[in-house]
């Protein structure tokens, strides 16, 4: 049964796909048993709609920030511009902080590629299309293992992960010309704004340790320690007598 693709559920697409690619960079060996244990419960949580969960190492929200409601796309039945709560961290944070470092970089990397333009986003369709075509031995044998020879594509068909992928493959073929227009820029600026939040994140954090040393370094000072170098003390001190 086809499923018209949101841009959250081509975020999930391309992540499946990434780990099961033996190209790819969450293939290359590098990557811990944890790590490929923690990728693989992300892949069935979000195959299964759940909303995922940040990782202990990542950061909590300390502020709310507002988002355009028509990048609200959380579940795979929802309309481009349906509305959610503005609290909460967009759907492609929330998939990003969920997953390791190294893998989230891969698939922002990925996503950012193919959402430059309708072309761009055609073609990550033909690649999940390839991805997950059967193979004869897969077919002939009742089923196969993900990256399996014979032809077909390194995700397995039949498992959970290469029917979601199919299904999304199918609604997007089913969708017309201007259809397929919307979509790539509901899935641009739902990449844009993952990008930009990240910047934010980043950018807080320079701030916060910048006013924890400002705060440090006021406390020394004022503590009355003698001897401390200070730039600029002599002069103050002039302009101190000057009053």
């Amino acid at each position: 049964m086809a499923e018209r693709p949101t841009p959250h559920a081509i975020a999930v697409c391309t992540l499946i796909a990434l780990l099961s690619d033996s190209s790819s960079p969450l293939c290359d060996g590098k990557g811990s048993t944890e790590e490929r244990r923690d990728l693989e419960g992300a892949v069935r949580s979000l195959v299964m709609g759940r909303r995922p969960r940040p990782r202990p190492h990542s950061r909590p929200r300390t502020r709310t920030r507002p988002r355009a409601p028509s990048l609200a796309l959380p579940h795979d039945d929802d309309d481009f511009d349906d509305d959610e709560d503005p609290t909460v961290d967009p759907p492609l944070l929330s998939l990003l902080r969920s997953l390791p470092p190294r893998p989230a970089s891969a698939l922002l990397d990925d996503l950012r590629h193919s959402s430059e333009s309708v072309d761009s986003l055609h073609d990550l369709f033909d690649a999940l299309r390839n991805s997950v075509a059967p193979s004869s031995s897969s077919s002939s044998s009742g089923g196969g293992t993900e990256g399996g020879g014979g032809g077909g594509g390194p995700v397995d068909s039949e498992s959970p992960g290469g029917i979601y992928v199919r299904r999304r493959c199918l609604g997007f073929d089913a969708m017309g010309f201007e259809a397929s227009c919307r979509l790539w820029e509901a899935f641009r600026e739902y990449v844009e704004v993952a990008g930009e939040y990240g910047g934010e994140e980043k950018d807080d954090d320079v701030e916060e340790r910048k006013e924890e040393k400002e705060n440090a370094g006021g406390g020394m000072v004022g503590s009355g320690v003698e001897g401390s170098a200070v730039p600029g003390g002599d002069e103050k001190k002039d302009d101190d007598g000057d009053d």
